[in-house]
């Protein structure tokens, strides 16, 4: 039975699971891209800058190609498992986030949370913030490796497209696989650098928008900078969800997961190595000014980047 506490938390996880399922067949597609797969040609364009480069074809083209595939319900593939890993991790986070504000007092001395901010001197402003970013940290830590499992199964039904596979058809029969093939740690395939990239976007954000306090005393203006920050921490933070997802699905006995679509890593940081390299550390970070980079070889087109291990 939902108490009256939780119908904050209800109307939050309803609205963020239709927002998921509108916009399904774009994370999709951004998948697709992070984990290098290119199954339409490039073609001469220019840049923003009036440079000329081989464009690639925008986040929009590649649900539409995708719809070609696999028709209407293709756009589809992972939803399920998509809303149930986001349940989890919202629900987890904020169940932990109360937790860790309960308690959060004994290990950190804060003042009181009914002084008025203006009173603080500047050594109970950081103390705070140090609070909230812990606090804030620790929900999403509980959340990230809560819904990993879910996270896990949703990326692999995805990338069963690059190869046509159908081993991951659900979420019972794909733990089933998953742990015939890579055991209990294979639920956890690219925990680390998506824990990385959580945590530093908090770090970042919390940092940025309390130096900004200080700094800008109009609260209206306050708010329309915390929008930028978010912006840019997320940039900044993006390479370790694209090395997360390819981890996630790399030597899982998929097509997307092994050469030619894509080197065997040892381990992320190699991953992270080898993307940094080839200029691919952001790919689909763009939905709409997307650039070929790179070489490419292949006898049926332009259908994926093939990238030579380094040893």
């Amino acid at each position: 039975m939902i108490s009256k506490d939780d119908n904050p938390l209800l109307a939050n996880l309803t609205f963020k699971l239709a927002l998921n399922t509108a916009s399904h067949p774009f994370e999709y597609a951004k998948v697709l891209i992070q984990i290098g797969h290119e199954p339409l040609a490039p073609y001469p364009t220019k840049t923003l800058f009036k440079k000329p480069a081989l464009g690639l074809p925008n986040v929009i083209e590649y649900v539409k190609y995708i719809k070609q595939v696999d028709g209407i319900r293709g756009c589809y593939r992972g939803l399920f498992s998509r809303l149930v890993c986001n349940s989890i991790n919202l629900v987890t986070c904020k169940k932990m986030s109360d937790i860790s504000t309960k308690y959060s007092w004994k290990f950190i001395p804060c003042p009181p949370p009914d002084i008025p901010e203006e009173q603080l001197n500047e050594t109970d402003k950081w103390l705070k913030l140090w609070q909230e970013t812990m606090v804030e940290i620790t929900s999403k830590t509980a959340g990230v490796i809560a819904s990993q499992p879910l996270h896990v199964i949703t990326l692999r039904i995805m990338a069963q497209f690059v190869g046509r596979e159908i081993q991951y058809s659900g979420i019972g029969s794909s733990i089933i696989e998953i742990y015939k093939n890579d055991g209990i740690l294979g639920f956890f395939s690219g925990l680390i650098p998506r824990l990385f990239g959580e945590v530093l976007l908090s770090i970042f954000v919390n940092v940025c928008i309390f130096l900004a306090k200080n700094m800008i005393k109009d609260n209206e203006v306050m708010k329309l900078s915390s929008i930028p920050i978010a912006i840019v921490g997320t940039a900044f933070t993006y390479p370790f969800h694209v090395v997360s997802t390819c981890m996630t699905v790399n030597c899982c006995g998929l097509a997307a997961g092994n050469p030619p679509q894509m080197p065997i890593y040892s381990s992320w940081i190699e991953c992270w190595r080898h993307l940094s390299r080839t200029d691919q550390l952001n790919r689909g970070s763009s939905m709409f000014f997307r650039y070929y980079k790179g070489p490419h070889v292949s006898a049926t087109g332009y259908h994926n980047f093939v990238i030579k291990k380094d040893y």
